[in-house]
């Protein structure tokens, strides 16, 4: 079977160069998708949608700043800041 596909190989409709382009080609293998808690391999595509919410989860979650001072702060350098944006409009 392999003989007669490569007997079939042309250079004029492209196939001779995506053969060669194939095999030329670094394949890099993805590992497994393993659950942090266990460590164990992920079969279903539900375990895996879990496994990648979690991290989400865990990666987009807002600041816990717990001091509130610093809640201060922030909101107090946000408030100058959108009322600099006002003005600047209004100075061309």
């Amino acid at each position: 079977m392999y003989i007669s596909q490569n007997e079939q190989l042309n250079i004029y409709d492209g196939t001779l160069w995506r053969r060669t382009k194939r095999l030329k080609s670094k394949r890099s293998e993805i590992p497994q998708l393993k659950n942090p808690g266990t460590n164990l391999p992920s079969h279903t595509d539900l375990e895996k949608a879990e496994i990648i919410a979690d991290h989400l989860e865990s990666q987009f979650t807002p600041n816990d700043f717990g001091d509130p001072n610093t809640e201060r702060t922030v909101e107090k350098s946000i408030r100058e800041f959108k009322n600099e944006i006002r003005t600047s409009k209004f100075k061309k």
